[in-house]
């Protein structure tokens, strides 16, 4: 997509769902409503893998690129993204498979990797792919910069798994 600002990255795909729920997600489950949290990996949530498993992914080797419509691009490193403002965000999870799960995510606001690329007045649009490229989506620009939207790295304080 020209224009746009290019990531790659373990997480990739699990931002875009946190970020781009709608401002009614929260009324979709009055059963999640209250002060309890659940944990990610033990809700049993389905997992599908098109193109296969894609194995183990270390922490302290993936990277997520940045490209595009920017002045600086950039690959930042896990340490890396560690190092930058950390922010959370409540927020659901929703799935097109009728699942949904709600709780603190945490990660690197998108406004803040936009602004140390140097993010060009001409982009629009944030394209994101999954490891290996196997998955792609895109998101408008007025969405990435919104306050919840997030590279999450976390779910009720734990790191999110491959899965």
């Amino acid at each position: 997509m020209s224009g746009g600002v290019k990531l790659l990255g373990a997480v990739t795909l699990l931002l875009l769902a946190a970020s781009c729920r709608g401002s009614s997600a929260d009324s979709l489950d009055k059963k999640d409503q209250g002060d309890t949290m659940h944990k990610l990996a033990t809700l049993n949530t389905p997992i599908f893998w098109a193109e296969g498993h894609p194995g183990k992914l270390n922490r302290d080797e993936w990277e997520i690129r940045v490209s595009g419509a920017c002045d600086e691009p950039q690959t930042f490193t896990w340490q890396e993204l560690l190092a930058l403002p950390q922010t959370e965000a409540d927020g659901r999870l929703t799935s097109v498979t009728r699942w949904s799960v709600r709780g603190i995510w945490k990660g690197v606001a998108l406004s803040t990797i936009l602004r140390e690329v140097g993010m060009q007045p001409s982009c629009k649009y944030l394209r994101f792919w999954s490891v290996g490229e196997v998955y792609d989506t895109s998101i408008p620009l007025e969405t990435a910069l919104r306050e919840k939207s997030i590279l999450a790295h976390s779910f009720d304080d734990e790191y999110l798994t491959e899965d």
